[in-house]
């Protein structure tokens, strides 16, 4: 009844700015087709509102769970690429690529962690620790400044150690990737000293601006089609009542003034067999019988 109520009122509105009379206004909205083209309106909105609401809602997280695919596929990308540095022994070519990936449109931020949570390819613990293994000091760069302070052990870090690509999305501006990176094979012939099975993590940070766009622009035109619908069905109904069953009304009671004033050779059309046309049935019986009776 609120929304029925809320309809009513704008069409009132509507009817006073267009120049209106009261009167004309008054004689409109008591007219049975306005009040049912409302009723049915009303209830037709408030369908669509429904259904509208619970479409926006899966389509949202369609768009959400694409996001998140594609932030695991990129992180698995950036990962690849830095495997093929640090297998030629590359390690400032990976750490100035690093810093390229900073600038790169789509990346809040990336970054590779050791297991104690320290930014790597920083200082020169790893590549010490290399040289002691291989006996020569094969490895040589200058230390480069953190982006960040050592992160906690968190969840998604902790989940990211034990082999699971985990995720951080507690900022809804972006998503968080924490990729692990697995020791393989070749890995051991520099990191052979460590009897661990991850090397480290890799964070990846997308923004989520394009995904936040997609869903604007998608919430834009549903609810501009679900109004149009809206608009549709409502002048289709309006137009089926006044045809259907309107017109036959407004005939039988032009019948009824007439018969009132005084004629007596008053027919309706018998055009459907449904409820109306069975009222009309009935009275051009009835004026037989009158005219029948009067004779």
């Amino acid at each position: 009844m609120a929304i029925s109520g809320l309809v009513v009122s704008v069409a009132l509105l509507i009817l006073n700015k267009a120049g209106v009379s009261n009167a004309d206004v008054e004689t409109i909205v008591n007219s049975l087709g306005t009040r049912l083209a409302l009723v049915l309106s009303s209830v037709l909105l408030g369908l669509v509102l429904v259904a509208g609401v619970m479409i926006e809602r899966q389509l949202s997280r369609a768009i959400n769970n694409e996001e998140i695919d594609q932030a695991k596929v990129h992180a698995q990308t950036l990962l690849a690429s830095l495997r093929t540095f640090m297998l030629n022994g590359q390690g400032t070519l990976a750490r100035d690529w690093l810093n390229s990936m900073h600038g790169a449109p789509g990346i809040v931020d990336v970054e590779v962690l050791r297991r104690d949570g320290g930014e790597a390819f920083t200082d020169l613990t790893t590549v010490g620790k290399v040289n002691n293994f291989l006996g020569d000091p094969v490895f040589e760069r200058e230390p480069s400044p953190a982006h960040h302070m050592p992160i906690l052990i968190t969840g998604p870090f902790e989940q990211a150690l034990n082999g699971e690509v985990a995720l951080d999305l507690r900022f809804p501006e972006e998503i968080t990737v924490f990729q692990p990176i697995e020791v393989e094979t070749e890995c051991l012939a520099c990191h052979g000293y460590d009897a661990g099975s991850m090397r480290g993590v890799l964070r990846l940070s997308l923004s989520r601006e394009q995904g936040a766009i997609r869903i604007a622009a998608m919430r834009h035109n549903l609810w501009a089609i679900a109004a149009l619908l809206v608009l549709i069905i409502a002048v289709t109904m309006l137009l089926v009542l006044r045809i259907y069953v309107l017109s036959p009304v407004n005939r039988l009671k032009d019948a009824i003034i007439r018969v009132g004033a005084g004629e007596r050779h008053v027919e309706l059309p018998l055009q459907w067999r449904d409820e109306l046309g069975q009222v009309a049935a009935v009275f051009n019986d009835m004026q037989e019988d009158l005219v029948a009776n009067e004779t």
